[in-house]
């Protein structure tokens, strides 16, 4: 048998999670391949910003998203030009 403390603490956190749920944690935007939007990626060249960047380069086509990549280095910058390239998207 739990405590009556335990038990306030328990439904005070479901309380908690519900009101982050329906008050904080709603997105932003969604994006539509009817709206044009920029995205900045921090982190753009490695790991999970190149994946996140070249999937909107290949679902967003025709001036629909405009990516701006962020990183503190441009070391792979030509590499990930044509990775972006190739998944349709454009470069300057």
């Amino acid at each position: 048998m739990i405590s009556l403390f335990t038990a306030l603490v328990i439904i005070s956190l479901f309380a908690l999670n519900y009101w982050y749920r329906c008050h904080i944690a709603k997105p932003v935007k969604t994006f539509t391949k009817d709206t044009k939007t920029n995205v900045v990626i921090t982190g753009g060249l490695h790991g999970l910003g190149k994946l996140i960047a070249c999937r909107f380069a290949k679902n967003f086509k025709d001036g629909q998203v405009h990516l701006i990549i962020l990183n503190r280095s441009d070391t792979n910058l030509d590499e990930f030009k044509r990775d972006i390239l190739k998944s349709g998207g454009s470069t300057f």
